[in-house]
């Protein structure tokens, strides 16, 4: 089976996916692995077909990537200034390999994900990593409650940005040189083509929906 998995962010983002990625070459599959140009020296002995996606985050900049970290902001700074600017260019980056693999592997920071398999039909996984600080807004129950402040503070930012895809989708459907066709956009866990919606977290932050494989730490 060829594999395709995706992921921005830093190393906890980048370090599962390189260890999921070699598992499934031991099992046989072809895998490739979309990331961040700056990542490309990580794949040596990987046996994983490295896709260089945008945007570049380079993960030896401390600095830089240190206010990504801040409790009270980081989160939404994260989304704000580097995943919803570049969501037209990573389905760009994305579009053609997805459509040329048999399964499509994400992380939630692979925002256009959705979008990519509506487009390309392609099914699709999405792993979470972070559940509560990058969800989708059909992924967890939201408000959260009382004695998780933070995270709604952080949704009350995030959710308008969502408000913006619908234009980036209409511009891609008008493309006069590329032509495209979406399925109804959705969740993975509620639409049949698509896998399960793996979860990995503590009982105390989050429900566990009922067509979640769920590994409770």
């Amino acid at each position: 089976m060829k594999i395709l998995l995706a992921t921005i962010g830093t190393f906890g983002d980048l370090n599962p996916y390189l260890a999921l990625g070699k598992e499934l070459y031991r099992r046989g599959h072809q895998v490739s692995l979309a990331t961040s140009q700056s990542c490309q020296n990580y794949f040596s002995d990987c046996h994983l077909n490295f896709i260089p996606i945008r945007p570049n985050i380079v993960l030896s900049e401390d600095v830089g990537l240190k206010r990504y970290f801040d409790y009270d902001h980081g989160s939404t700074d994260f989304m704000e200034t580097i995943l919803f600017p570049a969501w037209f260019e990573v389905f760009l980056d994305l579009e053609e390999a997805v459509s040329q693999h048999d399964l499509f592997i994400s992380t939630q920071a692979i925002l256009p994900a959705a979008h990519l398999v509506a487009a390309t039909n392609t099914p699709w996984i999405e792993s979470v990593f972070a559940p509560l600080s990058m969800g989708r807004p059909t992924t967890l129950e939201w408000p959260f409650p009382e004695w998780v402040p933070n995270f709604n503070k952080i949704f009350d930012k995030v959710m308008p940005l969502y408000a913006t895809i619908p234009s980036i989708v209409e511009k891609l459907k008008n493309d006069p040189v590329k032509k495209r066709t979406f399925r109804p956009v959705t969740t993975p866990f509620k639409l049949g083509l698509f896998s399960k919606h793996f979860f990995s977290s503590s009982k105390l932050l989050a429900k566990c929906k009922s067509d979640w494989i769920y590994f409770s730490r």
